[in-house]
């Protein structure tokens, strides 16, 4: 549990720092818009060429390093507290490692979204209607897979604390 908690805190920490870097590039990269809400293809174009310093800035540092760290804290957390919650109500620990599954489908699905969003802000040539369609896609797998992670944590967690 103690990895777990580390994790978490590591998550949070990251969260702030990132908001304080994002700062540097705008308000469209500190509300990280195209991670949380809908976008066009033309709202993009327009984002990358007309403030291409921002858009490489949302790139490179925000997405990575900073978004690369959170989700695996974030997944890590997710993963290490199910799985500790787990043992403690007697889940052998083969069983307690499947749910390792929910936040490592998260942590790739972030990745897969920080990867396309990454391509088309550093190159307007790339930001095609397939690859904004794509990543908006990839973008509602992320939070589908990290709503259930975190609903399978808290539920795990609530049985744990239940039983003690």
């Amino acid at each position: 549990m103690t990895i777990a908690a580390f994790l978490a805190a590591l998550a949070i920490a990251f969260s702030f720092g990132i908001g304080m870097v994002a700062g540097r590039y705008g308000p469209k990269v500190v509300n990280r818009f195209l991670e949380r809400g809908s976008y066009s293809k033309a709202e993009l174009e327009e984002f990358v060429v007309g403030s291409a310093a921002s858009a490489h800035g949302y790139a490179i540092p925000v997405l990575f390093p900073g978004d690369f760290f959170f989700m695996f804290c974030l997944g890590g957390f997710f993963a290490c507290a199910s799985m500790a919650a787990a043992e403690l109500i007697g889940w052998t620990p083969p069983a307690a490692c499947r749910l390792a599954l929910g936040p490592a489908l998260y942590v790739a699905a972030d990745i897969i979204e920080d990867l396309l969003l990454m391509r088309m802000l550093r190159s307007p040539q790339a930001v095609t209607a397939s690859a904004v369609g794509l990543a908006q896609n990839v973008t509602k797998v992320k939070f589908v897979t990290c709503g259930y992670a975190l609903l399978q944590t808290i539920a795990i967690l609530g049985v744990a604390l239940a039983g003690h």
